[in-house]
């Protein structure tokens, strides 16, 4: 199974000084994506989704940004990605995991731009799983 475009839904959540959370739906925002990206992060070997996401402005009282990827099966929103959070202060900086990464660069309060890669492999297990799941409760 190769997901398309389609097949992810990026939120950010946003919690300001005040400890108030917002959350902003960026999925109209990517810029682009590949469902076969070889980049070498997380091994050459590895096919991976890559999302890119650039200028995103950030509410200037932001204090932390959390990045959320949701994958969509049979059009419904089903597993739910979070990342580490993101301190909003300026620098180029990366979260890598075991099946993830992500690579950003935030300068006075605005994303210039967020690189999202998924292993394709580890994504097709969980999306497996996860209609396997809905499949047997049904």
């Amino acid at each position: 199974m190769n997901l398309q475009q389609e097949n992810f839904i990026v939120n950010i959540l946003l919690v300001n000084k005040e400890n108030e959370v917002t959350l902003v739906d960026v999925t109209e925002s990517i810029d682009r994506f590949t469902a076969n990206n070889s980049s070498p992060i997380l091994g050459e070997n590895n096919m991976k989704y890559k999302i890119t996401i650039e200028n995103l402005d950030i509410p200037i009282d932001t204090k932390i940004i959390n990045l959320q990827v949701i994958f969509k099966i049979n059009n419904q929103p089903d597993k739910t990605y979070l990342f580490d959070p993101i301190i909003n202060q300026n620098g180029n900086e990366h979260q890598e995991n075991k099946d993830s990464f992500i690579s950003y660069s935030l300068y006075n309060n605005n994303l210039k731009f967020i690189w999202i890669y998924f292993i394709r492999n580890s994504v097709e297990k969980l999306v497996h799983e996860s209609t396997h799941d809905i499949y047997r409760h049904e």
